[in-house]
């Protein structure tokens, strides 16, 4: 079994992609320290906790994605470890219960990926406070509602929400953003949302 490395035009070593073919922990041990290595792809990743525990090895890692892999609470517990994460998709994992509960909030957080998380619910999102670098954060197909989502006028240069099929979402949530001065995009199809609440937002 061999890591997959991504390369860019000079040759440096910038990513690690799982491709089915998860690295071991030993391996993740051996970047210890390389800088350039900005992001780590472990989609679909059948995770154990020394590779979680591994992770922080990578200092500068900025991208992390552990979407629809089995990672748990305990092993999330990690990213306490990376002050750089910039970006972090946790899309379609369902091991997760205490979730984003467990975390310290990750200073350089700017997208967060939550698609399709059926453990989330509306007490998760004071860690998207916590972010106040967040640009980007995708709720979609998670049981989220108005109240919960008040929160986000908090995130001052909040610019995308994405809550695609959200039925808890109705027209409360267009209030609380209608005059959030950075927001530039919000999608709800297949939301609480009526036709003439939409036509007033516009």
């Amino acid at each position: 079994k061999t890591l997959l490395l991504q390369l860019n035009d000079a040759g440096d070593v910038i990513g690690v992609i799982d491709n089915g073919n998860t690295p071991s922990a030993e391996e993740l041990r051996t970047l210890q320290g390389r800088t350039t290595i900005t992001r780590i792809d472990l989609a679909g990743a059948s995770l154990d906790d020394a590779i979680m525990a591994a992770l922080p090895n990578v200092s500068g890692l900025r991208i992390l994605t552990l979407s629809s892999s089995n990672v748990n609470d305990r092993q999330l517990l990690n990213l306490d470890s990376m002050p750089l994460l910039a970006e972090l998709r946790l899309n379609d994992t369902h091991q997760l219960r205490e979730g984003l509960l467990c975390l310290a909030p990750l200073p350089q957080l700017q997208q967060i990926d939550l698609t399709g998380c059926t453990w989330l619910t509306d007490d998760h999102l004071q860690f998207l406070v916590d972010s106040p670098l967040l640009t980007s954060i995708n709720l979609s197909h998670t049981a989220v509602t108005d109240k919960g989502l008040a929160c986000l006028r908090e995130l001052p240069l909040l610019r995308q929400v994405m809550l695609v099929g959200c039925p808890r979402v109705t027209e409360e949530t267009l209030e609380y953003l209608a005059d959030h001065k950075s927001l530039a995009q919000i999608k709800m199809p297949g939301s609480g949302l009526t036709l003439s609440a939409v036509s007033e937002f516009l």
